[in-house]
């Protein structure tokens, strides 16, 4: 940043630039690629959330203290009133946060515990135990089917695609070559 009322400095654009520019063509096909990721990944760990269950919170300072978020973690005493060990919860997909001390909305954070905890299932550590609940957690938890996107039709994909400049001269040149070729047909006719 320029201070003070000093020289103005010359610009440097003798350098190859064009070596430091990307484009990012595979947009698209990167955000299909990601979305069969996630989906993967959720079918590997079911019937496991994905991500841990977090505390809803106040934003900081007063500008953005009317919004509500997702904070780090839930702070002990949340954790105390559903009767919850801070360590027993890490393993079971709650995060805490030692720190906060925050506590405005404590019952909200309460009722969001109460409710993870009624779906809750843990299973049992042992083997035997978990070859008998093989069965019945498929039976409770079915495994999901990644979506495979479907091919789409031509004019599908002019409607959602990236439209090049080029393609849509084509689009036009097509309609006035139909209308050339008609207006030749009904002179010979």
């Amino acid at each position: 940043m320029v201070r003070h009322n000093n020289e103005i400095s010359n610009n440097h654009f003798h350098k190859d630039w064009q070596r430091f520019v990307r484009l990012h063509f595979d947009q698209p096909m990167q955000k299909i690629r990601r979305r069969n990721l996630r989906v993967k990944k959720a079918n590997r760990s079911a019937p496991r959330p994905i991500r841990k269950l977090r505390p809803l919170t106040h934003c900081p300072t007063i500008r953005y203290n009317t919004k509500m978020r997702l904070g780090r973690g839930f702070n002990y005493q949340e954790l105390r009133a559903v009767n919850l060990h801070p360590n027993y919860a890490m393993t079971i997909g709650i995060s805490v946060d030692k720190r906060r001390r925050y506590s405005a909305n404590i019952e909200a954070n309460v009722r969001r515990l109460k409710k993870y905890l009624s779906k809750l299932i843990v299973l049992p550590d042992g083997r035997a135990e978990k070859e008998q609940l093989a069965r019945t957690a498929e039976d409770i938890f079915p495994k999901r089917r990644a979506s495979v996107p479907k091919a789409m039709d031509l004019e599908k994909a002019k409607l959602l695609a990236y439209e090049t400049k080029q393609v849509r001269l084509d689009i036009k040149k097509e309609k006035k070559r139909k209308a050339k070729k008609n207006k030749i047909e009904d002179n010979i006719i």
